[in-house]
């Protein structure tokens, strides 16, 4: 009887110190998967942070210069051709940005930029026709509309990009 005692005693400590063990590796598995989850999300934060922030500042440039070709009050000797230039270049610079980053905003945020960004490219080539047809009341109505269509339609994307980006910063737990 003392050998079947003690044989209990030795199998119970085994099979304790297995199940010890097991749960022991259960959990070290469950902290490295949580590690790894975190630290993908932190890189994908921050990779969203970056495209928010650099989406805002080439929107930002592009619409100051597409929105400064198409003012209708200039001031002083105005090189269209070079303001025609610039602005062209900010716009390409948006738009590539937002082929290859798009998919860091939000659904939402997507759409409307990607609205603006068509509505720039329409303003820009309604003033340019403007421009090339000459000066009369049809076609400076149309550059003003096209101006401002800029002025009014830039400001809430603008604002929510920024939202988007404090929100970015903030540490969800």
């Amino acid at each position: 009887m003392e050998l079947v005692t003690i044989l209990q005693v030795i199998l119970t400590a085994v099979w304790g110190g297995m199940l010890y063990m097991m749960r022991e590796l259960i959990a070290h598995l469950r902290a490295r998967d949580q590690f790894e989850h975190q630290a993908k999300f932190s890189w994908a934060h921050k990779e969203q942070a970056e495209a928010i922030k650099e989406m805002h500042a080439k929107l930002s440039i592009a619409l100051k210069k597409v929105s400064l070709m198409t003012s209708p009050v200039q001031f002083g000797a105005v090189d269209r051709h070079a303001q025609r230039k610039e602005a062209a270049d900010a716009y390409d610079a948006l738009d590539q940005y937002f082929a290859t980053h798009q998919l860091l905003l939000t659904e939402k945020r997507a759409q409307e930029v990607e609205k603006l960004i068509t509505m720039m490219r329409t303003s820009f080539n309604e003033f340019v026709y403007t421009q090339n047809l000459g000066p009369n009341a049809d076609n400076l109505k149309m550059a003003i509309g096209a101006w401002k269509r800029i002025e009014e339609e830039a400001q809430p994307v603008l604002t929510a990009l920024r939202k988007d980006f404090r929100t970015a910063l903030t540490v969800e737990g």
